[in-house]
Parts: C-alpha cells; sequence; structure tokens
C-alpha cells in the first residue's frame, strides 16, 4: 500500500511539473512572437529615422553654402583667385555631400535643368 501511495505522489508530481513546463513554455512562444513583431517594427522605424537623420544633415549642409558663397565673392572682389577656387571647391564639396543625401524630390529642385531658359526652351545669353 506504501508502494501505491509513494507511486502515485511521484506520478501526480511530474505530471504538475509537466503542466507547468507547458504552460511556461506556450507562454515562452508568444513572447519570443511578440518580441519578433516587435523587433521588426522598431528595425523599420530605425531605418526610417537614419534616413530621416540624412536628410536633416544634407539640409543643414545645404544651409552652410551662402557663406561659402559670400566667401568666394569675397575673395573675388579682392582679386584673391587662389582663395576664391578653394572656396568654390569647399562649396563643390559641400553641395556633393548634400546631394547624396537628399531624395529625388529635393535632387529635381537642385538639379541644373531646373534653369529658366531650360524650362522655355529659350538660349541663354552670354
Amino acid at each position: 500500500m506504501q508502494f501505491k501511495t509513494y507511486l502515485i505522489v511521484i506520478i501526480l508530481v511530474v505530471v504538475a511539473f509537466g503542466i507547468g513546463y507547458g504552460w511556461q513554455n506556450m507562454k515562452l512562444r508568444n513572447a519570443e512572437k511578440e518580441w519578433a513583431a516587435t523587433k521588426g517594427e522598431m528595425e523599420t522605424k530605425i531605418s526610417s529615422l537614419e534616413k530621416e537623420l540624412a536628410q536633416v544633415k544634407a539640409r543643414e549642409s545645404l544651409w552652410e553654402m551662402p557663406l561659402a558663397l559670400s566667401q568666394i565673392s569675397i575673395h573675388l572682389s579682392e582679386k584673391n583667385f587662389g582663395l576664391a577656387t578653394q572656396a568654390l571647391d569647399q562649396l563643390k564639396e559641400i553641395f556633393s555631400k548634400a546631394q547624396v543625401a537628399l531624395n529625388d524630390e529635393w535632387k529635381k529642385d537642385l538639379s541644373f535643368s531646373c534653369l529658366p531658359w531650360k524650362k522655355s526652351g529659350m538660349k541663354p545669353r552670354i
């Protein structure tokens, strides 16, 4: 009789552990699914924020262009053609960095195809 009692207690303990293991395993799988979904959402959000950051940096570099243009005009008015060339090279570098990071809409606005004589079909006076 004692052997049957011990066997029943052991079986009940094993069944209880099995039920607990199954319950926690189910919770773990649900948590893994939720985590994977959240991870995917965060990765897409991170990539969109990185693109937005690149555009903001490009716009920031565009703000530096008027200063570079004014430096070029100052150097030209003082007949410092070497310094004007260096300032022009800086301006080219600023513009090329900005152009790489900007989206297509901004590139279209900044391209040289939007010059007035290109739109109207007229030739520029030189």
